[in-house]
């Protein structure tokens, strides 16, 4: 469409999903139904954008940003926890996974089993 007069940028005329609408500097605007979009001047243009700052609905980019940093805990916190595994594990020896280690019997294991597929008969 043109140049806006305060800052040179440029303001754009696009036929969108819901209609036309004027861009502006991240600015959207929707061109009322009332007025065609070719007879739309860069006067009326300017007049919708500003009715749409009023609004206070200027989009920001998304792009780059990210959400603040997710806190994993307090030192205070991580101390004691650790300290407590510490001595947990300095007083109670954990049996180990091997040759000598106990398995289950068959008649649990067979129970984990998905169940067989019947057979068709014709």
């Amino acid at each position: 469409m043109g140049n806006h007069p305060d800052d040179g940028a440029p303001i754009q005329l696009f036929k969108g999903r819901y209609g036309p609408y004027v861009s502006h500097d991240g600015l959207f605007a929707t061109v009322p139904g009332s007025v065609e979009p070719e007879n739309l001047t860069l006067e009326m243009a300017i007049d919708l954008l500003k009715a749409q700052e009023a609004k206070g609905k200027k989009r920001k980019s998304q792009r780059g940003k990210k959400g603040p940093a997710k806190a994993k805990g307090t030192k205070a916190k991580t101390a004691k926890k650790s300290a407590a595994a510490e001595t947990a594990e300095a007083s109670v020896a954990k049996p180990r996974k091997g040759a000598g280690a106990k398995t289950k019997p068959a008649a649990k294991r067979r129970r984990n089993r998905p169940p067989a597929k019947a057979a068709k008969s014709a």
